[in-house]
């Protein structure tokens, strides 16, 4: 018998029983619900992976001193940059910088900050060139959106500037001196400095809002010290990993400093979410496999008499295998095809809809090869290499065992 006869048998068989297609329509489903939560347990890693661990945020400590008395004295960094696992010590006034700016327009008021980086806390630069040793020049957003209200992200997604002419683009950021001890503070001098943006990096990937710049440290140095802001400031330690956090903060704490991590993530969520997923993936793969093995090998039981009808007209037992074999592997095809045409229509309905507003929080639920691979793994091979089992046992039987085999 030819394949595609075997093909137009198998799914004549699925049509013709009520039972059947409930059976198979009950592992669609466990496919749809593994495929659906292994696409979020992918998805959600990434943005674990971008957001949390690869984050500067997360590994950043606030040094100062534990004693109140020590308020202003200076901060040995030196020492500190010869603790194991730290990459790089500054000032925290240096860190960021808040001003107007020359791309003030009718659809922004040009408000951006402006954030430090060093040689050794490079970007990751999706579109352009790292600043490097260069003065003078800034990595903006690749949504970037030069206004104070971008930390409304359903605003600036919708109104974010044309990435396209970022790169290669100038601007002037302007900053005021302030005579802080008049009765109000009085703007003494105004400053601009023009900045050329070189490079664009994903704000998903440092949690920033999309009116965050880098720029170097010594370009930050230069507008932070020119407008001479005297106030009491802490020093920022950055460490290579969250995983040597606490080794840095034991070692900080012996020299007599007292530090916190500037932000700090709950991974108790992140955990729980993980384990809800994989929990959810497990049930329903299992689920999908039991149901697929039993209903095989119920339908082997129930073919045997046919079966040694077949033996008896004088067929082969390889031909037998063979036909069983095949008709059962396009039987778990057919049913994981539904379940993958089925997924790609959720996906893109639900892509437009709800899992369209988890980009306001830099969530982006993408189709991934794991997930196939993974679910095709169990839900196909797995059940196809038991049923050979159940094939092989039942037509190696003799003729007279197979007719008088019960179900």
């Amino acid at each position: 018998m030819k394949f595609k006869d075997i093909l137009k048998f198998s799914f004549l068989n699925i049509s013709r029983s009520k039972k059947n297609i409930y059976i198979l329509l009950v592992v669609i489903l466990c496919s749809l619900i593994s495929l659906f939560s292994l696409t979020v347990l992918v998805s959600f890693n990434h943005f674990i992976e971008s957001n949390y661990y690869k984050n500067i945020g997360f590994r950043t400590l606030n040094v100062f001193y534990a004693d109140g008395s020590n308020m202003g004295k200076p901060i040995d960094t030196k020492k500190l940059k010869q603790i194991n696992h730290v990459v790089e010590v500054f000032n925290s006034k240096y860190a960021t910088f808040t001003s107007n700016s020359s791309l003030e327009n009718s659809k922004y008021d040009g408000i951006i900050t402006l954030n430090a980086i060093t040689e050794n806390l490079q970007l990751e630069v999706v579109k352009g060139e790292n600043i490097g040793d260069k003065r003078n020049v800034a990595i903006c957003p690749i949504n970037f959106y030069p206004d104070s209200s971008a930390s409304d992200l359903s605003l600036s997604l919708k109104n974010n500037a044309d990435d396209k002419n970022l790169i290669g683009k100038k601007f002037k950021f302007k900053y005021s001196k302030y005579n802080n001890n008049a009765e109000r503070p009085e703007v003494i001098e105004n400053f601009e400095k023009e900045f050329e943006i070189i490079g664009l990096y994903n704000t998903n990937t440092t949690m920033t809002n999309a009116n965050q710049c880098y720029i170097s440290m010594d370009d930050m140095k230069e507008i932070v010290d020119t407008v001479n802001q005297n106030k009491v400031t802490s020093t920022y330690v950055i460490v290579d990993s969250l995983n040597n956090i606490d080794s840095v903060v034991n070692e900080i704490d012996n020299m007599g400093y007292y530090s916190e991590v500037t932000t700090v993530f709950d991974s108790k969520i992140i955990n729980n979410f993980s384990l809800i997923c994989n929990i959810i993936s497990l049930i329903s793969l299992s689920v999908a496999v039991i149901v697929l093995v039993l209903y095989i090998r119920k339908k082997i039981i129930n073919e045997s008499q046919n079966i040694g009808v077949l033996r008896s007209l004088g067929y082969t037992k390889k031909d037998i295998k063979k036909y069983y074999l095949i008709e059962i592997l396009s039987s778990i095809l057919i049913t994981y095809l539904f379940s993958l045409l089925m997924f790609g229509l959720l996906y893109v309905l639900l892509k437009n809809t709800i899992l369209s507003s988890l980009n306001l929080y830099n969530i982006d639920i993408v189709i991934n090869l794991f997930a196939y691979l993974t679910t095709f793994s169990i839900i196909v091979i797995i059940p196809y290499l038991l049923s050979m089992i159940s094939i092989y046992k039942v037509t190696n039987k003799t003729i007279l065992k197979l007719m008088k085999m019960e179900e």
